[in-house]
């Protein structure tokens, strides 16, 4: 306790962090009075070591904190690039400390600093709170943040409503998608949170978008749903020529494990691409049909790429032995 008052500023922040990893409560008024210390580090450790220490009677105290160090100068957030808001890490700390606090004062100070009239560091600072906290309250306050004009609030939202997993926030998501110019792809991750329906649908309408990510987020999710109602909208993207994520849901074909998939899977192992032809090996050896060993066996024989050459040996591997096929018993493949 001595270390609190030594004239090093490393020093009192280091003796605020052990007395906080050993759970000390005769930390917290210190720690409270250290708010106000001249090192911004000491205050980052005392801000830190009140969340660790779950010191609720120091919400007012923190809050006050939060504002005093908040950047508020409109003519420097007006140099700033876009949406971007400096804010000290032991504001930032702070919040975060608001967050472990699970205490109906710390949620409401945290509900009160999403309001537009505070800097942008603060109100996404406080999301992240709000996720942490982890109460379902939260998320009627957060939904309308989705059209917020700073894309950083935006953005912050959609990967706290995901982490929610409260389902009042999925057509909401799904508006936010579907309302963009290009489709917005924070969105399309925070709705893989779900299994729904309604998310379904709506991954496989981007399926065939170029847009960015798009079809890699929407295949992805699609697979992680395991949804078979995906099966033949993949299948029907993985014949678009000019896709660039034809890999991807040949991957996501054999993680759903639908024998609908074959046929295409097995075109993809003579495409042009490496990436391509590996990934429908390695889904067709998913699939575990021994249907794929004379058409795997064939694209084995004509192509002389050495990493193409690996990753069909190895899909072969993996079909002979889960079928115990000898590796002459092949026939011709018919295409």
């Amino acid at each position: 306790m001595t270390q609190l008052h030594h004239k090093s500023p490393w020093v009192r922040g280091m003796a605020l962090r052990m007395l906080a990893k050993l759970g000390d409560a005769r930390a917290i008024v210190p720690a409270i009075e250290a708010l106000n210390d001249p090192s911004p580090s000491v205050r980052y450790y005392a801000a830190d070591a009140l969340g660790s220490l779950h010191a609720t009677k120091a919400i007012p105290v923190l809050c006050r904190h939060i504002d005093d160090l908040a950047v508020t100068n409109e003519e420097e957030l007006e140099t700033m690039p876009f949406d971007y808001n400096p804010l000290p890490r032991a504001a930032e700390t702070a919040l975060e400390a608001l967050g472990t606090l699970k205490d109906h004062e710390s949620f409401s100070a945290l509900i009160v600093r999403l309001a537009p009239k505070y800097p942008v560091g603060i109100r996404t600072a406080s999301i992240r709170a709000l996720s942490q906290l982890g109460d379902t309250k939260a998320v009627p306050y957060l939904i309308p943040l989705l059209k917020d004009e700073y894309f950083g609030v935006c953005g912050e939202t959609e990967e706290a409503l995901g982490e929610f997993g409260d389902t009042r926030a999925i057509e909401p998501l799904i508006e936010k998608i579907h309302t963009e110019s290009a489709p917005d792809e924070g969105a399309m991750v925070a709705l893989g949170h779900f299994n729904d329906p309604r998310i379904t649908a709506t991954m496989i309408s981007f399926l065939s978008n170029r847009s960015g990510q798009t079809g890699r987020i929407a295949a992805e999710i699609l697979a992680a749903h395991h949804d078979l109602n995906a099966v033949e909208p993949l299948i029907t993207a993985s014949r678009i020529p000019s896709s660039s994520w034809r890999s991807i849901y040949a991957k996501a074909l054999g993680q759903l494990g639908d024998r609908r998939a074959i046929p295409v899977l097995i075109e993809m192992i003579q495409y042009l691409t490496y990436n391509e032809r590996a990934a429908a090996a390695s889904a067709l050896a998913q699939l575990g049909d021994p249907i794929a060993i004379a058409p795997l066996t064939d694209v084995l024989a004509e192509n002389n790429d050495e990493a193409t050459h690996a990753a069909i040996m190895e899909a072969l591997a993996k079909l002979r032995a889960e079928n115990k096929a000898s590796p002459g018993s092949s026939t011709k493949s018919t295409k």
